[in-house]
């Protein structure tokens, strides 16, 4: 289910949304390349580019997303309201 009401009156909202989102799973994704920086070099190898690897399925692919979407968001905004 969609939490906003997709109405013109609520697009700014929107936007913020995506940006919120977006700097989280960015600030989640570099704690979690700071987690395989110090297990790689304990000898966890294997356990750091698990991690890696699920950081970019759960944190780089949701901030590309939240991108595009501002990306398509952003023609919208800079449209004049229709009386």
């Amino acid at each position: 289910r969609n939490p906003f009401v997709l109405s013109r009156a609520t697009l700014r909202d929107y936007e913020r949304s995506t940006r919120q989102g977006e700097n989280s799973h960015a600030l989640l994704f570099l704690l979690t390349v700071v987690f395989a920086s110090v297990a790689a070099p304990c000898g966890h190898v294997a356990a750091a580019a698990w991690l890696l690897g699920t950081g970019v399925l759960f944190h780089v692919y949701p901030v590309l997303l939240q991108r595009t979407q501002r990306a398509r968001l952003q023609p919208l905004l800079r449209r004049p309201a229709e009386a």
